[in-house]
């Protein structure tokens, strides 16, 4: 195998056989047996294993034996089932991750199934190479239009050698023996087909080919064979979510230049005109390439627009010809509380409630603040280009009136004064009606409301800019 190029992969299910413990055998180059080291967990979709009870050193040892055996087959890639999700099984992880080192054959551990869970990812990252962030990926647009904001979310944990997985790309001829429907070429569309190789390229997403190979048609070959499309997906880096919402762009750096790459995504039902502010990569014009067809566009400045069919999408490449200043960027942080002001879920819409919420890195959470004149400014949201507001308009005045974020229109109830308080912080004064930025009631929780609330010394009301 290994001399034609290729390389062997296993599915291994997390733990012990059952018959194995049932039996008793022993644990090699141990005094243990099987039953000494196996728990009561189990896969509910495949129950012939066991859990292993990772307290017990004979486990380590049991596993550390399964890779001496691996590593003697030559195998390079160990997938890992049950043990991601439901339940994150965080010893084992350790285990299995052990055993790949001890083993003295490099090899890529993958985690399955998804979702596994965020909170985990600090340790999911310094242990796995991959690992499954949603369930069982099939062709419906419903499930591929979910893992925007899923790839949104793990992208602090995106490292090189550790991939969050969105699952195999089920497309050309799938179920050919089963589960999941009859045989059949995949139900996405070309446009959706389009649009998940450009969600996975742009997130460095491992290529997993769900469709029977020998039965790909040109159309097929041609999504997995485009060399500048693979290039995204192999050796960008820096990549992110730049503006969120139903028209998402997203963007990477191109290694050894000062070229980007630019994904332009339509999840509406309809065509539509997906646009990006040039100086929100530091760029004034730039010549632009169509990297699914080759062709050049031209020289663009100052804004990057194009007609995107309806769930399609467009991946570019920009080489900037001139510069421009980044617009400053900040995080708001709640003195009270640590926690960020954040659009919540990443809402684009008009109306979406202004909350706290623990840092994530999301461009949800970073804010630009912009002269208003008068010593005002107006604060807007990075993601949506939308501006904080206090809900109802001028004449909302009252205390605990919501804070939304809402079409810029240069409404005083969308103007705000910094009024230093010491120490760094600033309270962020509403001109409509005075009264100040503020986490309601205190609380400290992620999700809580922010709104207008008289003056004072609380310090819910003290806010720190601090520039990303």
């Amino acid at each position: 195998m290994h001399a034609q190029g290729l390389k062997f992969g296993v599915h291994l299910m997390r733990g012990i056989p059952r018959q194995a413990v049932a039996d008793n055998v022993p644990i090699l180059g141990t005094s243990c047996r099987a039953n000494q080291i196996n728990n009561s967990t189990t896969a509910a979709w495949l129950n012939l294993m066991w859990g292993l009870n990772m307290s017990n050193s004979c486990a380590q040892a049991y596993l550390d034996s399964v890779f001496a055996l691996l590593a003697g087959w030559g195998v390079d890639y160990v997938k890992v089932d049950d043990i991601a999700a439901p339940t994150y099984r965080q010893a084992e992880v350790d285990g299995y991750r052990l055993a790949i080192q001890r083993s003295g054959r490099p090899m890529v551990l993958s985690l399955s199934p998804g979702a596994t869970p965020l909170a985990s990812g600090s340790h999911v990252q310094a242990n796995a190479h991959m690992w499954r962030i949603v369930n069982d990926l099939w062709d419906n647009w419903g499930a591929l239009d979910a893992l925007f904001d899923q790839l949104r979310n793990w992208t602090p944990y995106r490292a090189t050698g550790a991939w969050p997985d969105p699952d195999m790309i089920p497309i050309g001829r799938l179920s050919k023996y089963g589960p999941v429907g009859s045989p059949r070429y995949s139900g996405l569309t070309a446009d959706e087909q389009r649009t998940l190789m450009t969600l996975w390229a742009i997130n460095r997403a491992p290529l997993m080919w769900g469709g029977n190979l020998v039965e790909n048609r040109a159309a097929e070959l041609a999504l997995m064979t485009n060399a500048a499309v693979l290039a995204v997906d192999q050796s960008s880096a820096n990549n992110r979510q730049l503006v969120g919402g139903t028209r998402q762009v997203w963007t990477a750096d191109v290694p050894g230049t000062n070229h980007r790459y630019v994904a332009l995504f339509n999840r509406e039902a309809a065509a539509a005109t997906v646009s990006m502010n040039l100086a929100d990569l530091g760029i004034g014009s730039a010549t632009a390439t169509d990297l699914w067809s080759g062709a050049g566009l031209g020289t663009v400045s100052g804004t990057f627009s194009r007609s995107i069919p309806a769930h399609g999408a467009g991946l570019y490449r920009l080489a900037p010809q001139t510069t421009t200043p980044t617009p400053a960027t900040y995080t708001v942080a709640a003195r009270h509380s640590g926690k960020l002001l954040d659009v919540y879920n990443a809402s684009t819409a008009d109306g979406a409630d202004v909350v706290q919420w623990a840092a994530n890195g999301q461009s949800n959470q970073r804010w630009r603040f912009q002269d208003a004149g008068g010593g005002y400014s107006t604060v807007v949201s990075v993601n949506s280009g939308k501006c904080l507001d206090v809900y109802g308009g001028t004449g909302a005045t009252g205390d605990g009136v919501r804070v939304a974020q809402w079409a810029c229109h240069g409404g005083t109830n969308q103007q705000w004064r910094l009024q230093d308080v010491g120490s760094g912080y600033v309270q962020l004064i509403a001109r409509h009606s005075n009264k100040c930025l503020a986490v309601l009631n205190s609380a400290t929780t992620d999700g809580a409301q922010v709104v207008q609330w008289t003056c004072g010394t609380t310090t819910n009301q003290h806010w720190l800019r601090t520039q990303v």
